[in-house]
Parts: C-alpha cells; structure tokens; sequence
C-alpha cells in the first residue's frame, strides 16, 4: 500500500532554544520506544550531538558578534537538516500508521481535505462540562485524557479518564476556570508524547 502519511515537525516558526527543546523530545520518544524505532536514520546520538552543539553556539551567541550568530545559524542548519532525516525515516516505519508517528512525538501533516482538527476542546451541553476529541489512530489505541489548571506554574497534570474512543465529555469543572487538556496515545507499542495541551474557560 502506497503510504500516504506525512509527517510534520512544525519548527520552522520557533526560536533557536524552542527547536533545542523540540529535538530533544524527539529524540527522547525515538529513544523510549526501541521496538518501534528500531534503528533510526540519522542515528539519534548524531541528532544529539548536533543538538548540543547548536545549544553550545546559542549561549555562545547570546552576547556575542555576528560572527558568533552566524556559526549558531550554521549550527541550526545543521541540525534541523537531521531533524527533517528523522521526519523521513518515522514515515517509512510507520507505514501509514499515525499512532507510531505519535509515539515519535511528531504530528501528521495536515492536508486540503482534512476539516477537522488533529486534536480540539469545546464547550459541551452540560455546564462545567467539556468535549474532548482527537483524530483517531488507525490501530487499536486507547486515549488517556489529561487536565490541569495551570500547566505554566508547572503544576502537574491529573488523568481525567481513559477511554477506547477518540472523543469523550469530561465534567464537574469548576465554571469561570481556565483549565488545560491534553491527550496521550497508548497502543502496544508504549505511550506518545502529549498533544500540545489546549486550554479553554470552562462556562
């Protein structure tokens, strides 16, 4: 079967110390998921050298000349370069398969016939009540829902449930309160990285 998945980095809009951050997670997932990715191309301890050494270049640069800045920018090329190596070999392996692309903590192109979001939060009939729903993997997945009121103050994130579908209503939230949400990916093959969380005003 032709496979037609695409696999986005979304790091083109980030700065230098956010894409150090992105790299490291992928990296991070590739490593904690051995029997998936079995032998990563690029291998990861290059993505990790080229990762430390762009960071090298960015503290370097921080209070440095044009010169400094341009062998970080080098140093950003360099890795990123890697980065989009890796994007290509998690597509080959997972063959069409989004939950092995999520468990690389990498997320899936969006495409002109796809409408809705990979992962939305909307306010449900119920007071203090909301609607959680994510695109559903293509194999047999089980979703794990996770709120928190303030993920910026580090306060850590409570599982709010577990369910077999990609869509569920969560309630009893406090009204008038800003909460956060994220989804987790669990299959076989072990856990994803966390959907980016999304927060929204509880009514």
């Amino acid at each position: 079967m032709k496979n037609n998945l695409k696999v986005a980095l979304n790091i083109n809009n980030l700065s230098v110390s956010e894409k150090i951050n992105k790299a490291r997670s992928f990296v991070d997932a590739l490593t904690n998921n051995p029997g998936i990715f079995t032998n990563p191309s690029p291998a990861l301890a290059t993505v990790t050298t080229a990762v430390d050494d762009l960071e090298t270049a960015w503290n370097d640069a921080v209070d440095g000349g044009k010169t400094r800045k341009a062998l970080m920018h080098d140093k950003e090329k360099v890795m990123v370069k890697l980065l989009f190596d890796l994007a290509h070999y998690v597509e080959g392996v997972a063959n069409n398969d989004e939950t092995i692309v999520h468990l690389a903590g990498m997320e899936i192109k969006k495409t002109g016939h796809i409408s809705v979001p990979d992962f939305e939060v909307v306010h449900a009939a119920d007071r203090g009540a909301v609607r959680l729903r994510v695109k559903p993997a293509t194999k047999k997945t089980v979703y794990r829902w996770e709120f928190c009121k303030d993920p910026i103050g580090n306060a850590p994130f409570t599982v709010a449930k577990t369910t077999t579908q990609a869509i569920t209503n969560f309630g009893d939230l406090d009204e008038g309160v800003k909460y956060w949400f994220r989804v987790v990916f669990i299959s076989d093959g072990g856990e994803s990285v966390p959907y980016n969380p999304i927060s929204i005003i509880v009514i």
